[in-house]
């Protein structure tokens, strides 16, 4: 294995609009909730979408602690070009890690980048959601470990 290699563990894709399906019904509460200022239902709402196999009072205080930074309007300057255009120029062992439960957007961008990334591995961890570190922190472990070997 290189000194360097890519472990991409529920990712993103800059340069790739994250499709976040939510029910009319959460819209709504959302839309209600952001206009009175009311943070504690808009992490309970992110619980619904990122955690849909629950959440202990741990992950909860997480989520109500976090609710304004990670729902604030991402201040990254923009790289051009983005790095969803830049993909097949990864040369190095990559790992990508997404949870069978995760919104369809962060697998749609799994299968995507191991797709494009040259030599990507590819392992769905099963009965986890976006909390894939939360839900199954031991094969997490297990396969990060196997594939930096």
């Amino acid at each position: 294995m290189p000194a360097i290699s890519l472990c991409l563990v529920a990712s993103g894709l800059a340069g790739r609009p994250l499709n976040v399906e939510v029910s009319p019904e959460q819209e709504a509460r959302w839309d209600a909730a952001e206009a009175d200022g009311d943070m504690a239902t808009l992490a309970e709402i992110d619980l619904e979408i990122w955690a849909p196999l629950g959440a202990d009072e741990e992950l909860r205080r997480l989520f109500h602690e976090n609710v304004e930074a990670s729902n604030a309007d991402d201040p990254a300057v923009p790289v051009e070009p983005p790095a969803a255009t830049r993909l097949a120029e990864i040369r190095i062992p990559a790992l990508v890690v997404t949870g069978d439960h995760d919104v369809p957007g962060i697998n749609e961008i799994g299968d995507i980048l191991e797709r494009e990334i040259e030599g990507a591995q590819r392992i769905v961890i099963p009965k986890a959601d976006h909390m894939i570190g939360w839900r199954a922190p031991e094969r997490l472990a297990a396969a990060l470990i196997a594939f930096l070997r």
